[in-house]
């Protein structure tokens, strides 16, 4: 399986999901991040509201807000509801999209 278009190559870090800890506040905490797995193809592409667009391989999958990405330079943290997107036809051309931030944000 592969990204059409893929600019880099990307490794993600994942974070235990539901975040089970609470604070003194009944806010839930997020836990700490897994190691980064595997380099895939993918890309990272900015949008005109700041954020970013993320296509992954889909042997990514699942991802949740709050997972890292990174490219070994740069490191988004996923914001969005990741999407798993399946063509009809050919499962070569499936992928794993979400919108991400860039952390630290870049100054303009």
């Amino acid at each position: 399986m592969a990204v059409i278009l893929a600019d880099g190559t990307y490794q993600v870090a994942r974070r235990a999901h539901p975040w089970a800890t609470m604070d003194d506040h009944g806010i839930a905490v997020p836990a700490a991040l897994g190691a980064y797995g595997t380099a895939r193809a993918g890309a990272v592409t900015a949008q005109a509201d700041r954020s970013w667009r993320v296509r992954l391989d889909p042997a990514e999958w699942p991802l949740e807000a709050g997972d890292r990405i990174t490219d070994g330079e740069r490191t988004w943290t996923i914001t969005g509801e990741p999407r798993r997107i399946r063509h009809p036809v050919d499962d070569e051309v499936d992928y794993v999209t979400a919108t991400a931030a860039l952390d630290p944000p870049e100054v303009p």
